[in-house]
């Protein structure tokens, strides 16, 4: 008869370690990105296009306001991108919801300046194929907008394309540039929607990427 034990792989006994994951419930990974620290500056100017735009309705505002809230630029940043004075602007604007948001953010970053003045400043940049493909875009949606756009639409319109694409020049930013064109070319009402803030650059972009 033969005996089948020197078959049988035998498991180890459970010393009490599991190899199961034990995160907690609802818990979530942080990015490099979402840091208050790290500061991507291409963010930084998108944001600040977007409030920047004439006649930007409160919603757009307070939403950008929020996604500015998380970060903590340095004082080079806030000087070369002129994002402190924008937001500095809107402490006195006719809405007091974007006032006291405005003001809170505000104030937050001249602490923040005033305790971190010294530390060295590192700046990613596109490179120069990227900018000027990126360039030549904005072209292309200033044609598209019509006569009267004086660049500030197109370039918002371009840098929220440039976000949801990875901030990557490839296949699917080339092509949501062209739905894009494509669409203000030959939708009046879009442009007209757009230009009036009935509807957000923000959701106008997403619905182009469908």
């Amino acid at each position: 008869m033969i005996k089948m034990d020197k078959y049988v792989i035998r498991k180890p006994e459970n010393l009490g370690i599991s190899t199961e994951s034990k995160s907690s419930p609802g818990t979530k990974q942080a990015t490099l990105e979402s840091l208050k620290g790290v500061v991507v500056i291409e963010e930084i100017i998108r944001h600040k296009t977007i409030l920047e735009l004439r006649d930007q309705t409160t919603t757009e505002l307070i939403k950008s306001l929020m996604e500015l809230s998380k970060k903590q630029p340095s004082k080079e940043i806030l000087i070369s991108t002129g994002i402190g004075r924008t937001v500095h602007k809107l402490c006195k604007h006719k809405e007091m919801e974007v006032v006291n948001l405005a003001q809170k953010i505000y104030q937050e970053w001249k602490k923040h300046v005033l305790s971190k003045h010294n530390q060295p400043l590192l700046e990613v940049r596109c490179d120069l194929k990227t900018q000027e493909f990126r360039q030549t875009a904005r072209k292309w949606l200033v044609k598209a907008l019509g006569e009267q756009e004086d660049g500030q639409l197109a370039e918002a319109l371009e840098r929220e394309i440039f976000h949801i694409s990875g901030r990557l020049v490839k296949g699917m930013y080339r092509r949501h540039v062209r739905k894009v064109v494509f669409t203000l070319q030959y939708g009046e009402k879009e442009r007209k929607a757009l230009a009036s803030r009935q509807l957000s650059l923000t959701k106008f972009v997403a619905q182009c990427k469908k």
